[in-house]
């Protein structure tokens, strides 16, 4: 017995059992590991191949041999191609794996198993079997034929261009997964090495290494699979990043651009691929600049407002990215695109405070922004004035032409008297057919001339209805806020005022001038 063939076959037993159990656990695995159906497919082809040649060994007759060589194709042919679809799964280039793709790389490998099959009729695969024993084994070499070149350089080109791919992600995969790619790296190259050194010449007796050097790839996978390496790939987290509705920014520790995702690029024109390496305050223009993580690594949260083509508010959380040493290494910026609910959350504020029929303040935002003013002015020592008035005769304009009328002549009057006003004035309507006026920073005599220039022209604008137009006018109380004075107390002087505007026969403005200070 020669002990370095026999020893040969334990080593390609031993493979044949690893890359059995190799599949076996990836079938059990097969919805969490990646590509885990297809990795099924390569141990079960990479079983019938290693098994095959181990049989072939134990062979004692030439008719033996060509049993088993043509067993051994039943799988050996499309190990390499099944391998480079895993790659291809891997490292998300498996949009290229359609129907159509998919047949043509399986087409080689079938033809190779079919010439193998036939090669007795044919020789196109092997043209001669030389035998000769060494020890008490009997061994085979075979003279090649043009089509055991192209399966040859099939395989290889399978091979090689896995491992091309798995270099050119190596790049694009975060750390923590360059162990996998090591691993499958090293599946690749530790076969085709093997398998150019059987075809130099170089390997004991003149048989196949391959088989055997399968025992240490099936290993590293094993070790792999169990340490829970191949069961979740790179390119899954990297769809994530890609997919996600809120932008994502990652920011290297001198404030660079490193990377960004789709959804970032639309919130973010002039965002692109010339950005990488951009300052954070660049990127995220001055409305956002100072967004970033402070000094000490904190983290930040804040609404800003941006303006591109249309107001976009966007809401910026970033985080530090941090070393196992507690290093700060960058920082990460998620931005969500919140314009939809801060223009519904104005809208409803907007609603709580605003007059539906007129569009105008309403009392109670009135109330309680005018108490605050007039704190403010009494703090301040300045001075804070109010005008109270309504429509005369308003009841006469519902009787008279209908309830829809009054309404629009409510508006009237709102949109004229709005136009009169100056900036830093609220204009609300009081109730009814009342509106009120806060003037902050006003005296009695300012107040006085504003509702005078208010009554003339409302007096002057006519509001027009199908039956033509109509004339409006309304009367006027003014009154300035004494030392102590409360809210309540002013627009009651003001009050008191309008009340004598009306008995003085209306369409007039008529001032409070001994204002009572005390509730």
């Amino acid at each position: 017995m020669n002990s370095d063939i026999f020893s040969y076959m334990v080593l390609i037993s031993v493979s044949g059992v690893l890359t059995s159990i190799l599949g076996m656990y990836a079938f059990a695995k097969r919805k969490t590991f990646s590509a885990g159906k297809t990795f099924v497919w390569i141990a079960v082809t990479s079983a019938i191949y290693i098994f095959g040649h181990a049989f072939e060994l134990t062979a004692d007759s030439r008719a033996e041999i060509k049993f088993w060589i043509a067993f051994q194709y039943a799988g050996l042919p499309f190990i390499s191609p099944i391998t480079l679809v895993m790659v291809m799964r891997f490292t998300g280039l498996d949009r290229y794996l359609t129907t159509f793709n998919l047949i043509l790389l399986y087409t080689i490998p079938f033809i190779s198993m079919v010439m193998v099959l036939t090669n007795d009729w044919h020789g196109l695969f092997y043209t001669g079997y030389l035998l000769h024993r060494e020890g008490s084994y009997l061994l085979v070499d075979m003279d090649v034929g043009f089509w055991y070149v192209i399966h040859g350089s099939f395989t290889f080109g399978s091979l090689f261009a896995g491992a091309c791919m798995v270099v050119w992600y190596w790049k694009r995969a975060g750390f923590a997964y360059r162990r996998q790619l090591m691993t499958m790296f090293a599946g690749l190259t530790i076969p085709m090495t093997a398998s150019f050194l059987y075809l130099m010449g170089y390997s004991p007796y003149g048989m196949d290494p391959v088989p055997m050097v399968m025992c240490l790839t099936s290993f590293l996978y094993l070790r792999a699979f169990f340490m829970d390496r191949l069961t979740a790939a790179p390119i899954a987290k990297e769809r994530v990043f890609e997919s996600m509705r809120d932008g994502v920014l990652v920011f290297a520790q001198d404030d660079g651009l490193v990377d960004f995702n789709p959804a970032a690029e639309e919130m973010l024109p002039g965002l692109d691929s010339s950005s990488i390496g951009e300052k954070m305050k660049v990127v995220l223009q001055p409305a956002a600049a100072n967004s970033g993580t402070g000094a000490d690594g904190g983290s930040y949260s804040g609404i800003h407002k941006f303006e591109n083509e249309a107001e976009t508010y966007i809401q910026i959380h970033s985080f530090p990215i941090k070393k196992s040493s507690g290093e700060l290494a960058g920082t990460t910026v998620i931005l969500s695109n919140i314009t939809q609910e801060v223009l519904l959350r104005q809208k409803l504020e907007e609603l709580a405070f605003k007059d539906g029929l007129t569009g105008i303040y309403n009392r109670t935002y009135f109330i309680e922004q005018s108490g605050r003013l007039l704190k403010e002015a009494e703090a301040a020592g300045g001075t804070m004035s109010v005008i109270l008035f309504d429509i005369d005769y308003f009841k006469n304009i519902n009787d008279q032409y209908g309830h829809l009328q009054g309404d629009e002549a409510l508006r009237h009057i709102a949109r004229v008297s709005g136009s009169l006003l100056g900036g830093g004035s609220i204009f609300a309507r009081y109730g009814g057919e009342e509106f009120v006026i806060c003037l902050p920073g006003a005296d009695l005599e300012s107040a006085a001339d504003q509702a005078e220039k208010i009554r003339a022209g409302i007096e002057e604008v006519f509001l027009p209805s199908e039956t033509g137009m109509i004339s409006l006018t309304a009367s006027f109380g003014a009154a300035e806020a004494a030392p102590g004075m409360t809210l309540e107390r002013l627009l009651h002087n003001a009050d008191t005022a309008l009340y004598q505007s009306k008995n003085g026969g209306r369409n007039r403005v008529t001032c409070c001038e001994s204002p009572v200070s005390v509730s």
